[in-house]
């Protein structure tokens, strides 16, 4: 019975559900890990930033990240290589490329300056309604472009006129870009910079690394803002024993207790899994269930999984950013 297919698709279960409700809440367009997020490999032991966090990685990985405030999808791209414009017009391709609604000639509603300088777009981002439309727009900085995207649903708020409803949406996106900051010191960091607005209950981010020389190494940092503490991700094996049950798989746990980890107590459970016809495997998980709507305190996964033969790199790896994880200040 091979099981690394459907295991590692439960493994991620808890992340799937996050990007189900990031569509959900957030329009359809947090574009997690998507095809606009280009790759960068790290050059060298680095510090990296997402959210209101920061830790530092070992040199050789690859990341991909996305981070959504203000239910506002934030990147930032660098142009060293490029141009604005060349960006922004790649954008407009993406979105051109996008299958129309029925009765509809192209899925670009209109282009426009949401401020000066600040070129924009309203599409249809999907094909099956002209409800469903987003907002995307790009604002150049030095060194990089800042490009920020909300969804919105014409369907809902019945009280308000189509004007109003996209009036909302694209003063939401105003704040954002107003608050961007290419400093990294303080706020909600996005990449190549931070917002630095007022903090935020809807914050959702994720970055990954990957190694193209360690095929099957993963590893996950994300982050989600709650209403309710998450008492119930990553918290237990019970799933995962109920999984093996009855296979030939064999389990077994090498840590699960609770690790303080930047002055926040979670949750860390580390296991192995060797199965009989497809490599075995190590999962590093911790997790800290989030303080109810404090966005400096989110809900928090740190996943990790590699081929058992690379264990010893991935416990490197792990207890690297453990040690180092620190807090972002909201302010200065």
């Amino acid at each position: 019975m091979k099981l690394v297919g459907p295991y590692q698709l439960y493994l991620m279960m808890p992340l799937l559900l996050v990007l189900a409700v990031a569509d959900y809440l957030y329009g359809g367009t947090s574009g997690i890990m998507n095809a606009q997020n280009k790759q960068q490999t790290q050059s060298a032991e680095s510090t990296q930033c997402i959210g209101r966090f920061k830790f530092s990685m070992l040199a050789g990985f690859t990341t991909g990240r996305s981070q959504t405030i203000y239910t506002v999808d934030v990147r930032t791209v660098s142009i060293a290589f490029s141009s604005p414009q060349i960006i922004w017009n790649d954008e407009l391709e993406q979105i051109a490329a996008i299958k129309a609604p029925e009765g509809v000639s192209s899925s670009i509603i209109k282009t426009f300056e949401l401020q000066p300088g600040v070129p924009a777009v309203w599409y249809y981002r999907q094909s099956s309604s002209t409800d469903l439309i987003a907002l995307k727009a790009m604002k150049p900085f030095q060194g990089r472009v800042l490009i920020v995207s909300r969804g919105a649903d014409l369907r809902a708020r019945p009280d308000l006129d189509e004007q109003r409803k996209k009036s909302i949406v694209e003063q939401l996106v105003k704040n954002v870009v107003d608050a961007y900051t290419t400093q990294t010191d303080y706020g909600f960091c996005v990449g190549y910079g931070t917002i630095t607005s007022e903090p935020s209950i809807n914050g959702l981010t994720l970055i990954s690394f990957t190694h193209p020389q360690l095929p099957g190494f993963d590893l996950r940092f994300e982050t989600r803002t709650v209403s309710e503490p998450d008492n119930e991700t990553y918290s237990s094996l019970h799933e995962e024993r109920a999984w093996l049950a009855g296979t030939q798989a064999k389990l077994t746990v090498l840590k699960d207790s609770q690790q303080t980890v930047a002055g926040m107590e979670g949750k860390e459970i580390r296991i192995s899994v060797t199965l009989p016809e497809e490599p075995s495997f190590v999962r590093f998980t911790w997790h800290f269930p989030g303080v109810s709507r404090k966005s400096d305190r989110p809900a928090i996964d740190i996943l990790a999984t590699a081929n058992i033969k690379n264990q010893k790199r991935l416990e490197e790896v792990w207890e690297k950013m453990l040690q180092s994880l620190q807090s972002i200040p909201m302010s200065k």
